[in-house]
């Protein structure tokens, strides 16, 4: 029974091979642009309190007094990105990336048996073969 996705080495076809290529590097670009996107937000949310007017902090709390407001800035900012940064984006890239491996995998079978059927329209033994072992490999993407 299949228990893992198909990877490049599985693969028979050119076309096979360039849709699994290409969704990689689809998925590269859309982590690198979701990384710039979070620092570019991150970098705006150190930003904002120093260009604001008096000693703005990025959330609203307690500041005792004997607290430099720089050093103050720092621990706020830094709490708000280390929560962000541990949480939120390995969580978002967790689903990008399962969602995105996901859609290469039925992209591959779909090629598999449009190519299966391709062939003739009458299946031989080693034809219900890979048929079966595209069926199994469907079952294992629905689970």
């Amino acid at each position: 029974m299949e228990i893992q996705f198909w990877d490049e080495s599985q693969l028979l076809t050119a076309q096979q091979k360039h849709i699994y290529n290409k969704k990689h590097r689809e998925l590269m670009k859309k982590c690198k642009l979701y990384v710039c996107l979070y620092l570019m937000t991150l970098i705006s949310f150190f930003l904002i309190p120093l260009v604001s007017e008096g000693q703005a902090l990025s959330f609203e709390l307690y500041r005792p007094q004997f607290i430099p407001y720089y050093y103050q800035l720092l621990l706020n900012n830094m709490c708000g990105v280390l929560n962000t940064l541990f949480t939120i984006l390995p969580t978002d890239m967790l689903f990008l990336c399962s969602i995105t491996l996901t859609e290469i995998q039925f992209r591959l079978l779909g090629s598999q048996i449009s190519q299966l059927f391709q062939k003739s329209g009458e299946l031989d033994f080693e034809a219900r073969k890979e048929l079966s072992r595209c069926i199994r490999h469907h079952g294992f993407l629905l689970r």
